[in-house]
């Protein structure tokens, strides 16, 4: 039984991860996404990866885990909100990251995907076709599928923690995400030298809004550290099936106060979509305590 404080904190979590889209959308008006997600890693991982026992696991295993959520999950997902496609909406279809965890755990542990998840998938999917077919500039096309590419990051590096918690007793997840981090500024800088510019992006650093940089610092520091340190201790307090099934409220708060603090608009079209993609996601999060029985 989830006691009220806990329950509490689980909330202040999925809040915060809703909120953090938000906050994307403000931290975008001053600085290149690439740059933006290098700062949020540099600042979610370091000093703090000085004072964090390092777990006794191979260096190979925190590059996997930095690429894929910091390089692939994020660096992807901020591009993709610069380029087109609204903070709601992108906190509602990065969610499909977990049909893209039960895909890859078919490819790479052989799990046999259930009739259920195949039907939350379709139902998901077909929610993220309706909002592909919107006429407004809320969800661009090349937005969604960088978002879908995001979420297969995501998936990613929920697989990369699975194999290493199968070779590691009872893993120190926070302590295992914290040095995983310090993995991912190198590649995002480089990426965005690359694909950014160093002018652009010395621009940005040179002339760093107060905005801007309160961004990056929560995204860091409140939506990386001390809600995944959160969610780390209660998954570890209770389960991950008593707990993971609370992230469905995040594309909930998402879209929520992105109407409200954003002004973002949502038609019938565009909530019917949203319906369908969180009714996949309970469909797949809780097909498995179906029962059926003879009357």
């Amino acid at each position: 039984m989830i006691t009220p404080i806990h329950f509490a904190l689980i909330l202040f979590v999925v809040f915060n991860w809703g909120l953090s889209f938000v906050v994307i959308h403000f931290g975008l008006q001053g600085m290149p996404p690439l740059l933006l997600a290098t700062l949020r890693f540099a600042l979610a991982a370091f000093p703090l990866v000085f004072f964090v026992r390092r777990p006794n696991v191979s260096s190979i295993w925190f590059a996997a885990y930095g690429i894929c959520t910091g390089v692939i999950q994020f660096g992807v997902a901020f591009t993709a909100m610069n380029i087109g496609i609204s903070a709601g909406l992108a906190s509602l279809v990065i969610q499909m990251n977990g049909f893209f965890t039960v895909i890859l755990s078919s490819v790479f542990f052989a799990e046999q995907i259930k009739w259920f998840q195949w039907l939350g998938l379709g139902v998901a999917f077909s929610g993220i076709a309706l909002i592909g077919t919107t006429k407004d500039s809320s969800a661009t096309l090349p937005a969604i599928l960088l978002m879908l590419i995001a979420a297969l990051g995501w998936a990613g590096a929920n697989l990369v923690v699975r194999r290493v918690s199968s070779f590691v007793p009872k893993p120190d997840l926070f302590a295992f995400a914290v040095h995983g981090n310090a993995y991912a500024p190198l590649p995002l800088l480089g990426f965005s030298l690359l694909l950014e510019g160093g002018v652009r992006d010395w621009d940005a650093l040179s002339h760093l809004s107060l905005l801007s940089g309160l961004s990056a610092l929560y995204l860091a520091w409140i939506a990386t550290v001390v809600c995944f340190g959160a969610w780390a201790f209660l998954i570890g307090r209770y389960s991950a099936s008593q707990i993971a099934p609370f992230s469905l409220l995040v594309p909930v708060f998402g879209m929520v106060l992105s109407a409200l603090m954003l002004g973002e608009q949502f038609t019938s079209i565009k909530l019917f979509a949203a319906f369908l993609v969180v009714l996949g996601l309970i469909i797949n999060v809780f097909g498995s305590r179906i029962s059926w029985r003879k009357v």
